[in-house]
């Protein structure tokens, strides 16, 4: 039998642990300015959509970690170390290797990430020609997190505030640039919860 310390007894007492970080699975989204190479935290992520709440008792099948209403949380402790690299001579292949990172698609929106500070830098290094990006990644899991669309958690309550406001001012192209700005264009179905580590080599495209 395995011994594990951090095994609970279901209907136990204990207090269970909460999942770190989890507030990334209730926040918007926007993919204008979102960049998943960046280093540290993803300029992407906005303000909170959905509102955490614990009081259904919810936990992980283990009963080790309190999970919020509407979500799905599975421990996934794994590393890849083995680096996998991509070349990237575009514009177009830069956005669709920021695509494939961070699993989204743009849909009526364009391109992805292209007003982000990190994407402009790289690709008008890119446009000129004289540059080939080789990107390398190697990455560690710890949990991740489902949305479950048919119970979605509730709305925060600042969010509401503000899909009533847009209800009642009508077509106000401002005030929607400010609820993009502030809530983003999307929100996350699904986050992997852990670490990464991204190397980004720039040579001349004469050296290539």
């Amino acid at each position: 039998m395995r011994q594990d310390y951090q095994l609970q007894e279901c209907a136990g007492s204990e207090f269970k642990q909460t999942c770190p970080d989890v507030d990334y699975a209730l926040l918007g989204y926007n993919i204008m300015k979102g960049f998943p190479h960046a280093t540290g935290h993803d300029p992407g992520f906005t303000f909170p959509i959905f509102h955490h709440d614990y009081s259904s008792g919810g936990m992980t099948a283990d009963c080790r970690y309190s999970v919020p209403r509407g979500l799905v949380i599975v421990p996934d402790v794994s590393c890849v170390t083995s680096f996998s690299s991509t070349t990237v001579q575009t514009k177009y292949e830069f956005s669709k290797s920021l695509s494939v990172s961070a699993s989204v698609d743009a849909g009526g929106w364009g391109v992805s990430f292209p007003a982000s500070a990190g994407y402009k830098k790289s690709s008008s290094e890119m446009s000129t020609g004289e540059f080939v990006f080789i990107i390398s990644s190697a990455k560690c899991n710890y949990y991740f997190s489902k949305l479950i669309t048919e119970e979605a958690p509730e709305f925060d309550p600042v969010f509401i505030k503000w899909v009533h406001t847009l209800n009642a001012t009508g077509q106000n192209p401002e005030l929607y640039h400010e609820f993009f700005e502030t809530y983003g264009t999307h929100f996350p179905t699904e986050v992997t919860f852990g670490a990464r580590f991204i190397y980004e080599h720039k040579m001349l495209s004469t050296k290539y």
